[in-house]
């Protein structure tokens, strides 16, 4: 494995030890306000938009554009950032496997449907040769053996 690889692999095993607490609560408990999180924090904490304006330096009718942009999510990173500094707040954010409880999960999971993908391709161009694989047992061992490769070298077969 190379050490470009190697040092991602290292990052990963880090996310995933630093989100794990995270990962079961926040897909599906914490989702954004109907409203955006400016304007329910605002409103949350008695700011009026006009004083919010005065904290940024803006005009009053640039915080309600901004808020309508949040709640349309076509608002910047920088404005929430921003936003949240001028409420004495702090933003925070995340990306997390959809379906998994890590994101070596997730990789194990890719990895293991693309070896299926490459071994289904191998074993019926060697059932058409009368050499196609018949034990169960060995298919496994090979699949898990493909799938471990894969990830390891992170191939862009991944994620075809």
């Amino acid at each position: 494995m190379s050490k470009n690889k190697k040092i991602l692999h290292q990052q990963r095993e880090r996310i995933d030890f630093l989100l794990k607490p995270l990962i079961p609560v926040l897909p599906d408990k914490v989702t954004a306000p109907r409203l955006g999180w400016i304007k329910t924090i605002r409103q949350n904490l008695g700011l009026s938009t006009l004083k919010l304006a005065e904290r940024l330096g803006i005009e009053r009718s640039v915080v309600s554009r901004m808020e309508k942009r949040e709640s349309q999510k076509r608002v910047t990173l920088e404005t929430l950032e921003k936003a949240a500094q001028a409420m004495e707040c702090q933003l925070i954010y995340f990306i997390v496997p959809q379906n998994e409880s890590s994101f070596e999960n997730l990789l194990d999971r890719k990895s293991l449907e693309a070896a299926k993908k490459l071994f289904q391709r191998v074993n019926h161009s060697a059932e058409l040769e009368n050499q196609a694989v018949k034990s169960k047992e060995y298919e496994e061992k090979q699949l898990r053996k493909l799938a471990r490769e894969l990830k390891e070298k992170l191939s862009p077969l991944i994620w075809k």
